[in-house]
């Protein structure tokens, strides 16, 4: 049977399309698929809120925290509503995140800087952060304990990093202390090749987790350790290295029992097993 690149798009147990030969998806088609799904699976209700905000550049600066203007934001752009602060430190080529942070961070943005590793300094007692970016930079590893503070974090971007694979990128238990994510964003990380699997056990503490990005490779499998999760959305993609899932078995989604939308594009699709989808919930 030939290979055929297919985009499927599964909603409340439907196929709604299936198009063979479909263009690669980079960054910016990624982000169209997000912005799909937030209607449908509610899941990014503050991004909306967030897209429409406008920041207030240098103005309050020096008014969040006292007198004098705090380090970060003498580089970043500052923003303060009802007492939240919100930091946006994109594409300022910062080699590491900043460790002296006010506590009331509720929006943080390092997307494309040059980040290398991410520790618990960087993160340390923001209890009341809900909005963590992270996309595009240089990060082979978040350390274990890294996100033990962010215990009220909805949404952390993670994606298009030099992770080379999730067992040493994110080593099991990094995520457990999320209890209240809900979307990860992860593709773009992971080294395609046939040794690379799928490690349930780095989700199975995220409870509430409703939409995941994550690369697709050859041996994936969402198993019993997703069962506690509550996945609606699931997108596979591939950048930069390319889908490598071939084969979607009866079993490759028994463990997402809320899974209602599906996309896998860019997956070299060569056969889907009958059952394979019987347990998308309708």
């Amino acid at each position: 049977m030939a290979l055929y690149k297919v985009v499927i798009f599964v909603l409340t147990n439907q196929i709604l399309s299936l198009r063979a030969n479909s263009q690669h998806m980079d960054g910016a088609s990624v982000n169209e698929n997000l912005h799909v799904f937030e209607d449908i699976a509610d899941d990014t209700t503050y991004t909306h809120w967030l897209d429409s905000m406008t920041w207030k550049k240098g103005a309050v600066r020096g008014h969040m925290v006292g007198p004098k203007t705090p380090n970060y934001c003498s580089m970043c752009t500052c923003s303060q509503c009802n007492e939240r602060l919100y930091v946006d430190c994109a594409d300022k080529g910062l080699k590491s995140a900043f460790d002296d942070i006010s506590r009331k961070f509720f929006y943080l943005d390092y997307t494309k800087n040059d980040i290398l590793n991410v520790i618990l300094g960087n993160f340390r007692g923001l209890t009341l952060l809900k909005f963590l970016k992270l996309s595009y930079n240089k990060i082979r590893e978040i350390a274990k304990n890294a996100f033990r503070d962010l215990t009220n974090l909805t949404d952390l971007y993670i994606d298009n990093n030099h992770m080379d694979s999730l067992q040493t990128g994110i080593p099991e238990g990094t995520l457990d202390y999320l209890i209240n994510l809900r979307l990860l964003v992860m593709h773009g990380n992971v080294y395609i090749c046939d040794a690379s699997m799928l490690n349930g056990r780095t989700f199975q503490r995220l409870n509430n987790l409703k939409f995941l990005v994550i690369d697709g490779f050859r041996k994936m499998k969402f198993d019993d350790h997703f069962l506690n999760t509550r996945l609606s959305t699931l997108i596979l993609v591939g950048p930069p290295y390319g889908c490598a899932l071939n084969v979607v078995d009866n079993d490759t989604f028994d463990g997402l029992l809320h899974l209602q939308n599906l996309s896998m594009r860019d997956c070299n699709i060569s056969s889907i097993s009958p059952k394979a989808l019987a347990r998308l919930k309708s």
